[in-house]
């Protein structure tokens, strides 16, 4: 049972984009990515060890340290196409300087994360990096661009892909490089509130995982 007030079919299943909406503007959005044809290409969730066969699996959180290990028999591990992809999402803020990434999970499918996008001199919630995402506010020119989250979505997924398909020709692998799904699926965090339910789903998620729409075995 998920314990927060967020509606997973509706915000999950569904791209929410609001009509005029300026998608560069500094703020935190919860973003979904999914596989081409839901593959289960990312992560392997543990063999099932309680009689109820309950698997659980690791989240990424500004709580935790990074290096921390997870009890094996309580996490998803990543597959070697998943560990380019953790790889490259959590690089994003090298790319994207004016990026900061908060929680996170990558599912066998899917996967989840919170994304802060910081402008220069914002005064909401989530202006200040460091309240919100694991880095500081990083200081923007006035003349440089804000990306769009389209397009730090689209350089996720760019990236992710071409690592792909050098670990494919290296290891001389029979798979599809193209692994993302078209389209993603968004929501505007728009308060502390929300910001923690999101939070707090995303934790959930990996014991939910025999319930998840995107179980092909559901």
């Amino acid at each position: 049972m998920i314990h927060v007030n967020y509606d997973h079919q509706k915000h999950h299943r569904h791209s929410i984009r609001l009509a005029e909406y300026d998608y560069s503007k500094g703020g935190a959005y919860f973003v979904t990515i999914c596989t081409r044809n839901g593959d289960l290409i990312l992560s392997k969730p543990p063999k099932p060890i309680h009689p109820v066969g309950v698997a659980l699996a690791a989240t990424h959180s500004h709580e935790s340290p990074r290096n921390s290990e997870p009890d094996s028999t309580d996490s998803f591990k990543l597959t070697p196409i998943g560990e380019i992809v953790e790889r490259n999402w959590r690089t994003l803020p090298d790319r994207f300087p004016m990026v900061s990434l908060d929680e996170y999970v990558i599912m066998p499918n899917h996967l989840h994360g919170i994304v802060v996008i910081n402008e220069r001199d914002q005064s909401n919630f989530c202006g200040a990096g460091e309240r919100v995402g694991a880095r500081p506010t990083p200081t923007v020119p006035r003349t440089a661009a804000i990306p769009t989250l389209g397009m730090i979505v689209g350089a996720f997924k760019s990236m992710s892909i071409h690592d792909v398909l050098a670990h494919i020709e290296e290891n001389g692998l029979d798979m599809i490089g193209k692994i993302w799904q078209r389209n993603y699926f968004e929501r505007v965090i728009r308060n502390e509130r929300d910001l923690d339910n999101i939070r707090t789903y995303i934790r959930n998620n990996p014991r939910n995982w025999e319930r998840d729409d995107e179980n092909p075995a559901r």
